[in-house]
């Protein structure tokens, strides 16, 4: 057999190719369909909990046990953005995704502001009200208030 002939391929058919094999191989389309329907839009709704705080009422989905863990969605979105995140790691840490003031369900009084800094603290009170003291924070690139030490 001779080899010194090549089959002809540029890079972006190599790469779709590959990806389109990954991808079959990976999942299929049931198993993505099954995963969502574990952590949906309803079951949100149905084991959300609210927790008073100083500035007002936090809306928040907790789930599993162990070291916890905070995830803090960005603008202008919930804590329901980690659900993939909270299924896949619930049975590993205690998740916390609480919804951030001004955004989701979480209700703030009328007398709070919302900025960066009163976000911390609703955040500070937060964990002291479920009574944490230490935490590994998961964030996305919007969710600034994570490079507050004061959390």
């Amino acid at each position: 057999m001779d080899t010194s002939k090549s089959f002809p391929m540029n890079r972006r058919s190599f790469i779709l190719s590959t990806m389109n094999l990954a991808a079959s191989v990976a999942i299929s389309p049931r198993e993505l369909l099954a995963e969502a329907r574990k952590f949906d839009a309803e079951y949100y709704r149905r084991h959300r909990k609210f927790l008073d705080v100083d500035q007002g009422r936090v809306a928040y989905l907790e789930k599993g046990h162990g070291p916890p863990a905070l995830f803090l969605h960005g603008f202008p979105l919930n804590g329901y953005q980690w659900r993939g995140a909270l299924e896949r790691l619930h049975t590993l840490r205690r998740c916390i995704a609480p919804d951030l003031m001004g955004m989701g369900c979480s209700e703030i009084r009328d007398d709070v502001a919302i900025t960066p800094n009163s976000q911390v603290d609703m955040l500070a009170s937060f964990l002291d009200r479920l009574r944490i003291r230490e935490v590994d924070l998961i964030t996305d690139n919007k969710a600034s208030v994570s490079c507050n030490p004061r959390i």
